[in-house]
């Protein structure tokens, strides 16, 4: 009788372990049957080698796909460049140049940006190539903070500072501060800002902005929170950051922080 009763319980244990494998080779032939068939191209087998052994190598054939720029803008002949250097090419310029894009031969655009911890985060061009918009942690820019602190809008040709009006609005630049990113459209240009300054005249913004072609600030989003990238599309601007209070344009509040030993 027990013998029985053990023979039982065993028998759906049997049935499951059968049923997992009958269900593997189903599928299997499912997807033989109605799946997609991909075909790679193989190279000749290697027989032996004697650092790896038998093998295959693997050989797919090269595509190529056309990309083409945002609507109004153009390939240009050169590329400007920002950062942290004093020197290119044996020259002196300071975290700015302009190269010739086919050669790399340095121009004599000559802007400039200083300051204590002057840096250059971002650069870009306009869709007509005719201005150069930086940002970055710079406090001047061709001796000039009023535009320059922080962002500046430079002619693309003489690397001259053109009026920037968003820049008495916006005032982000230091030893702990920046303009970090920049996108353009053909509208205008969108920005980024981090913070880690307690003082309003050092750093007043941690949110993102957008700006025309001529300077003037045409939307302006304050939340706290560092910001790090920003993306525009027709309909809508991503933006990349740690916003922890919005309260500033009637969004969600400041939300504590919450560890082991409370809040903070």
């Amino acid at each position: 009788m027990k013998r029985l009763a053990l023979l039982l319980l065993l028998l759906p244990l049997f049935g499951l372990q059968w049923a997992v494998p009958v269900a593997q080779i189903l599928r299997g032939e499912t997807m033989l049957r109605e799946g997609t068939a991909l075909r790679l191209a193989l190279q000749p087998v290697d027989p032996y080698d004697a650092m790896r052994g038998r093998y295959l190598a693997l050989s797919f054939t090269e595509s190529t796909r056309e990309h083409s720029l945002p609507d109004g803008m153009r390939p240009g002949d050169t590329l400007y460049a920002g950062g942290y250097f004093t020197k290119v090419n044996g020259q002196q310029r300071v975290r700015l140049a302009a190269l010739k894009a086919s050669t790399g031969e340095l121009t004599d655009w000559t802007a400039s940006a200083e300051g204590p911890n002057a840096q250059v985060y971002a650069i870009e061009v306009s869709p007509d190539h005719s201005k150069v918009v930086i940002g970055g942690s710079f406090s001047s820019v061709n001796g000039s903070s009023k535009p320059g602190y922080g962002m500046a809008l430079l002619s693309a040709s003489t690397g001259e500072m053109l009026p920037m009006p968003v820049n008495d609005t916006v005032r982000t630049a230091g030893q702990n501060a920046a303009i970090f990113d920049i996108a353009v459209d053909n509208d205008g240009f969108y920005a980024t800002a981090y913070s880690s300054v307690g003082r309003l005249d050092e750093a007043n913004l941690e949110g993102s902005f957008k700006a025309d072609w001529n300077g003037n600030l045409i939307w302006l989003e304050p939340c706290h929170g560092d910001t790090y990238g920003i993306a525009p599309t027709k309909e809508m601007v991503y933006t990349v950051g740690h916003a922890h209070s919005c309260e500033t344009i009637y969004g969600f509040p400041n939300m504590p922080e919450v560890r082991k030993d409370g809040s903070h």
